[in-house]
């Protein structure tokens, strides 16, 4: 009776491989410019608009290329308001109270592109990655 308990709890873990949220969920990638440069480095995130379940997800811009795995990926045929936070070196440096001083950073996107977004994109329903570029004007 105990290996048919075994056998038991063994299909009940095969059956829930692959039903987590990367099984729902695409790789997405891109290119971030402003006014035709790179973003040198900054965040994206992408957060799901009405009618479209799931949390926020995004990632690092490091030298106008970002990129989101599948695994955290956003939800196949879902709809995102899409934030872009751009940050260059300031010039200046903060004190951190660690003994060295570090460089500060300014946001430099204008707001209609990252708290008050209006970027929003709609990713394919076929389970494919997804390559989508923002090239964005001040």
């Amino acid at each position: 009776m105990r290996n048919r308990q075994k056998e038991a709890l063994i299909l009940v873990l095969l059956a829930g491989v692959g039903c987590g949220p990367s099984s729902n969920t695409v790789h997405v990638s891109g290119q971030v410019t402003f006014d035709g440069e790179p973003v040198e480095q900054g965040e994206i995130t992408f957060r799901p608009v009405q009618g479209t379940e799931g949390p926020a997800t995004g990632g690092v811009i490091k030298k106008g290329r970002y990129e989101v795995p599948a695994n955290v990926g956003p939800q196949r045929g879902g709809a995102y308001r899409v934030e872009i936070i751009g940050l260059k070196a300031s010039g200046r440096f903060i004190e951190t109270g660690m003994g060295k001083p570090v460089p500060a950073f300014d946001h430099y996107i204008p707001t209609q592109f990252n708290t008050e977004s209006t970027l929003e994109v709609v990713i394919p329903s076929d389970g494919s990655d997804c390559q989508q570029d923002f090239e964005l004007e001040s």
